[in-house]
């Protein structure tokens, strides 16, 4: 038709606002050739409705275009039930075909750029989305773990196009996700167990939607919900310690947030998952349990824990060796017992088994300590042994035992062995002394003279005569044995001289016994034959340890004189470096180097004297202060008798002497220390429990060295007693020999 309700020709960017076309207003805000009239038979769309006139746009050039406003009635489109929003301008050629143009629902119009001209009209798309293929990634009902994932899915359809698709859960709606334009999908993570009510809508561009009805996923709770229990790395299985091993007893969920944790013994929490304990002997139940909670049901361990009772051993040592031991009679045994028992206190008994005979020692806790003086005790073989007691927590323990064996090392002890004189002439006889003692029986005696036995007997007192056969100096050997082969020896020296001699009993070589005695500080007149021995004897003190002085001359000498005293100290003369057992002075008259060939100086020193200086009977000197020094001269031991021990030196003058002994540092024999304990015992004894037993074990030590020391010394008066009751006995043998004589 030629009726235009627009015809513009003639210019561009002109605007025609509500061209009233039967139901719709048309506006064109711009355009360029171009022309609009309304038109009426044209067939609608199946399904659609149109809601305004049909518009006739023909372009008059071939570059037309124009800027296109459609009105509609809001109420019309409310009763044909579109929504406005989903409005769309449709083409019509041959054919409809919807464009996308916009939509103002408060002025309602719609609105396009039109270039590619024909018959257009607004439509409105009344069919809903179709869905189908619904369904979920797990299976319903699902049981619960930790970080779950469920996946919904739908597909969605629609005639004009599908907008979007929306997941609905508990109230809320999320867009779903989709990797083609039909197939929409979301996930749900770590889902606790419940019951999940949840919809999908499917929505199209025209604003049209559909949903599915409310649907259900459940998930229900984990039954499984494991506990492990593990004893000592034994993983749910019931285990058996030995007392006293410890018990490590451990709880695990294998669920994190599965509940509360609980470890039991014997239907207690120990308010820990974890116990580190000793137990003593018997039967425990161990109880690993979960309580559960909204996701997991409860679920428990049950195992029993077996403790059986431990094995004791016991420990010996005899002086801190673990092993037989042998001793001398005269040593301490420090017998030690102890028990590996470093958590209970046992009681542990030691045993003593001679001859068949057993009896207890002593009884003591943990560790114990005997100390034997074996000087009390029958030479032979002990057999000791320990053993602890057991309790509710340790059996008994085996014996252990060692072999103590006393053996007699104890040499004889030579008292005296005394010649009656040193020197005698060719063709005389001198007399052997000895008194040889022994802790048990002196089995021998054997005497000799360089090497010539001159007696072999099993008296251990007694006396011989010996004549030398020939001349020289004789080494008279005694040799003693007691019944356990150990032995002792002392030697003697005697000078056989070829020329027999005679004289005055002043000058004559006589035993210092029987000669005439000179008092001690009493000038001695002397008359000397020459190459002759003659002794001068003095007077025996306490205080002069100097007995006889024997002078051989080069010539007869008249009228000499000899005088002896004990000083004290020499004035303005340096005291010997060594210890000094007594000073000396020697006067004289009338002998000199020059008359004097040599000379001898017999003493003595107390044996009492060195044992207190712990100084050897070897080890005794006579000096001489000569030429402003002191000249260590030739000494030798001749005898030992009745607490003293003889000496000869030689001499080429007389003045200032000195009896001295070699000096030593005092050596204190290393014993064992009776409070010394092994190191493994003071392990297992040092705790705070047995401070107590530590202090008692020490009194009671102390009090039995007290008593060992009393003793002691009561057995030394004894032996002092029977030494005393020889000596008398000696001096009346000696009496009634003279008195044969």
């Amino acid at each position: 038709s030629n009726n235009y309700a627009i015809y513009d020709k003639l210019s561009n960017n002109n605007t025609y606002s509500n061209i009233k076309l039967n139901t719709t207003n048309v506006t064109v805000w711009d355009g360029y050739y171009y022309s609009i009239n309304e038109v009426y038979d044209v067939d609608r769309p199946i399904k659609e409705y149109n809601v305004s006139s049909y518009i006739n746009a023909t372009n008059l050039t071939s570059d037309s275009w124009l800027y296109l406003n459609l009105s509609y009635n809001e109420t019309y489109v409310n009763e044909l039930g579109y929504d406005e929003a989903g409005l769309e301008i449709w083409k019509y050629d041959s054919s409809w075909t919807q464009l996308t143009a916009g939509v103002n629902t408060v002025e309602n119009y719609v609105y396009k750029n039109i270039t590619d001209f024909s018959i257009f009209g607004i439509f409105g798309d009344p069919e809903v989305p179709k869905y189908y293929n619904n369904f979920t990634s797990v299976s319903s009902p699902l049981t619960y773990y930790p970080k779950n994932n469920i996946g919904f899915q739908i597909n969605c359809t629609d005639n004009i196009g599908i907008y979007n698709a929306l997941f609905e859960i508990n109230g809320n709606n999320y867009s779903m996700n989709n990797n083609t334009p039909d197939i929409f999908y979301y996930n749900l993570t770590d889902q606790p167990a419940s019951t999940i009510n949840y919809k999908m809508y499917c929505n199209d561009t025209s604003g049209n939607t559909n949903s599915t009805s409310l649907l259900t996923f459940i998930i229900t709770k984990n039954t499984t919900n494991p506990v492990n229990l593990y004893l000592n790395n034994a993983l749910n299985s019931n285990k058996t310690y030995t007392y006293p091993e410890s018990i490590n007893a451990t709880a695990e969920a294998i669920y994190s947030n599965s509940g509360t944790l609980i470890l039991s013994r014997n239907e207690t929490n120990v308010g820990t998952t974890i116990e580190q304990i000793r137990l003593g002997s018997g039967t425990y139940i161990y109880n690993a349990s979960i309580s559960g909670n909204t996701n997991y049901t409860s679920n428990e361990s049950v195992y029993y824990v077996f403790v059986n009772k431990g094995h004791i051993a016991t420990y010996l040592s005899l002086n801190e060796t673990q092993g037989n031991v042998t001793y001398s009679e005269n040593d301490i045994a420090n017998i030690t017992a102890w028990s590996n028992a470093s958590i209970d206190t046992l009681t542990i008994t030691l045993y003593s088994n001679y001859s068949g005979t057993l009896k207890s020692i002593l009884q003591g806790q943990n560790i114990i300590t005997n100390l034997t003086n074996l000087t009390n005790l029958d030479i032979g073989t002990y057999n000791i042994s320990a053993n602890t007691s057991g309790n509710e927590n340790y059996t008994v323990s085996s014996l252990t035992s060692y072999l103590l064996i006393i053996n007699d090392t104890t040499s004889p002890i030579i008292n005296t062995f005394l010649l009656s004189s040193s020197s005698i002439s060719l063709g005389n006889t001198i007399t052997i002394n000895w008194n040889v003692s022994d802790n048990n029986n002196v089995s021998r005696v054997i005497i000799t003279s360089n090497g010539q036995q001159i007696i072999n007997t099993t008296y251990s007192v007694n006396s011989t005569e010996y004549t030398p056969s020939t001349e020289g100096t004789k080494t008279i050997l005694l040799r003693a044995y007691d019944d356990h082969g150990n032995s002792i020896t002392d030697s003697l020296l005697l000078n056989v001289i070829g020329e027999s001699t005679t004289g005055s009993s002043v000058t004559r070589p006589v035993d210092i016994t029987d000669a005439k005695l000179i008092p001690i500080g009493t000038k001695a007149k002397l008359s000397l034959r020459k190459n002759k021995q003659n002794v001068i004897l003095f007077e025996r003190s306490k205080e002069m340890p100097i007995l006889s002085v024997k002078i051989i001359p080069r010539n007869n000498i008249y009228g000499a004189e000899l005088s002896v005293k004990k000083i004290y100290e020499i004035k303005d003369v340096e005291a010997p470096s060594n210890i000094v057992y007594s000073y000396m002075e020697m006067i004289t008259n009338n002998l000199t180097s020059d008359n004097i060939y040599k000379s001898f100086i017999k003493f003595r020193v107390s044996e009492e004297w060195l044992q207190n200086m712990n100084v050897n009977s070897s080890e005794i000197y006579l000096m001489r202060y000569c030429n402003n020094t002191w000249v260590k001269l030739k000494t030798s031991k001749i005898g030992r008798k009745e607490g003293y021990i003889y000496y000869e030196a030689e001499t080429e003058g007389f003045s200032y002497f000195a009896i001295v002994a070699i000096e030593h540092k005092q050596q204190i024999k290393s014993t064992e220390n009776v409070f010394d304990i092994p190191i493994q015992i003071i392990t297992n004894i040092i705790t705070k429990e047995r401070i107590l037993y530590m202090i008692i074990s020490v009194i009671t030590a102390v009090i039995l060295y007290i008593a060992y020391i009393l003793y002691k010394l009561e057995k030394e008066v004894k032996i002092l007693k029977k030494k005393y009751v020889r000596k008398i006995k000696d001096h009346i043998r000696s009496v009634k020999r003279k008195r044969k004589k």
